[in-house]
């Protein structure tokens, strides 16, 4: 890997990380998950989805491979439907902005990794923290799966 790559690698890592803090600041450690944090939460996941963007591994001219994926899922699966739909739309609006050829497959894959989340919160039906990790190895793959049969819809 060479050096900017591997920096962007570690960026992705730090700004996942910083999800992680955002979780455990509004939904842990607060009362409760009310309508202010939900918004709250979803812009700050939002800007981080931008911040992921900024640093994604340019494959060609307007493709570009990033973790946005993982953010928006993971999302879904802890924050819920609002915070999840504020960061999508942000972070969508901002793939849009950067256009592209491999613009409106970026799209596609952060509205349908955000469904794969919240699908995944909604058909789970027991408490998240009780989640093995042998369900979010699963989930991890449905995500990735999800991501490569997009991959298919990038120009040539």
């Amino acid at each position: 890997m060479d050096q900017p790559t591997w920096h962007g690698l570690l960026f992705n890592a730090a700004l996942l990380l910083g999800m992680s803090v955002l979780y455990d600041l509004f939904l842990l450690q607060g009362r409760g998950f009310s309508r202010l944090r939900q918004v709250v939460s979803g812009v700050i996941l939002g800007v981080i989805g931008i911040a992921i963007i900024t640093t994604a591994f340019p494959l060609i001219e307007g493709v570009i491979f990033d973790t946005r994926s993982v953010l928006l899922s993971v999302s879904g699966l802890f924050f819920g439907f609002l915070p999840t739909l504020l960061a999508a739309v942000i972070t969508a609006a901002y793939r849009l902005y950067l256009g592209g050829g491999g613009a409106l497959t970026g799209v596609i894959v952060i509205f349908t990794s955000a469904l794969i989340g919240l699908l995944w919160r909604y058909l789970r039906r027991r408490a998240l923290e009780q989640i093995a990790w042998w369900e979010l190895y699963l989930f991890g793959w449905v995500v990735h799966l999800n991501m490569l049969v997009w991959m298919y819809s990038l120009p040539g």
